[in-house]
């Protein structure tokens, strides 16, 4: 079942990212209607959040101020 955009602010906020941030998660899986490359459905929306979050401190870690994790 697919996330509402108040659930991915919520687990965005935990985890000390932004609410854009989660804005343009939600957007962007919302328009591939929750799937994969393949099609297929995500089992869990909350792994494919991490794995946004993680590539995003990667890429640009100055961007964002983490306090815990």
């Amino acid at each position: 079942m697919p996330p509402t955009i108040q659930d991915v602010k919520v687990y965005f906020n935990q985890k000390g990212m932004p609410e854009r941030e989660a804005e343009t998660f939600f957007l962007f899986y919302e328009k591939r209607l929750w799937t994969s490359k393949r099609g297929n459905f995500f089992k869990s929306w909350k792994s494919i959040a991490r794995r946004w979050i993680d590539a995003l401190l990667v890429e640009m870690p100055w961007r964002f101020q983490r306090q815990g994790r």
